[in-house]
């Protein structure tokens, strides 16, 4: 699903990735994790084209961001890519003066040119979906923060992508209101759903990931399925890591 290799990102003479070479095959799920700092959502959005890389190719289910084509070329491969990907970010980024269900229902009005009663029946089910069947004529700000998140997640499933890519989609939520939806997320790896997600909810990572990217400094320092790296960590900045880490 997704192949990277020598990937560089730098802003100025700050060189944030560097050299990344990593594959990761459909339907697993994978924990990005590490300090902040580190590169980890940089990472996440130079994979879905919001960033420009410096260096290096990224290959998403066979689309090729090459950092020596063409702008021209490098944009059109990344609008197929953004097509078949699902991005969920820290904010949840609803338009205020729409409904829940208006909220899903535009990229398939405006983007697939869908109909207005098939958008809403498939809004409606992904409602459903994330346990908010009962708020879809809503509006953002009469929702809580964990509720407004799901609707996020909801509407970028409704392009049904091949991929899902999540940025610390817990971090801008109360305590409280993480586990509604981090179970979402749950459910979406139990369906097969392929996904990056960058997080520190370190116990969810143990849980559900299949597979543990550590980063740090702009590389990847390791790379364990996820009772390997939370128990026997290889190296001392992984180490040093899960010490600070309060649920290790």
């Amino acid at each position: 699903m997704i192949d990277i290799n020598q990937l560089q990102k730098n802003f100025g003479a700050n060189e944030v990735l560097k050299n990344i070479s990593i594959s990761i095959p459909a339907h697993q799920v994978v924990a990005v994790v590490g300090p902040s700092g580190s590169g980890k959502s940089t990472f996440l959005r130079c994979i879905n084209g919001l960033e420009t890389i410096t260096g290096g190719t990224i290959t998403v289910n066979s689309h090729v961001i090459n950092a020596q084509s063409p702008r021209k070329v490098q944009l059109k491969e990344i609008h197929s890519i953004r097509q078949e990907t699902g991005m969920v970010f820290q904010q949840f980024n609803l338009y205020p003066h729409k409904t829940v269900v208006e909220n899903v229902m535009e990229a398939l009005l405006v983007v697939k040119k869908m109909n207005k009663e098939d958008a809403y029946k498939i809004s409606s089910d992904l409602l459903a979906k994330v346990g908010l069947a009962e708020k879809e004529k809503s509006f953002p700000s009469q929702l809580s923060g964990g509720q407004q998140q799901r609707v996020a997640i909801a509407r970028a499933l409704a392009m049904e992508p091949k991929l899902m890519l999540f940025d610390e989609p817990t971090s801008a939520l109360d305590p409280e209101l993480v586990g509604e939806v981090l179970k979402v997320m749950k459910d979406l790896a139990e369906d097969g759903m392929t996904m990056v997600i960058v997080t520190h909810e370190m116990k969810f990572a143990k849980e559900v990931a299949d597979r543990i990217l550590f980063m740090a400094d702009g590389v990847i320092v390791e790379d364990a399925k996820p009772t390997a790296f939370f128990e026997n960590p290889q190296t001392e900045r992984a180490r040093k890591f899960l010490r600070q880490v309060s649920e290790f």
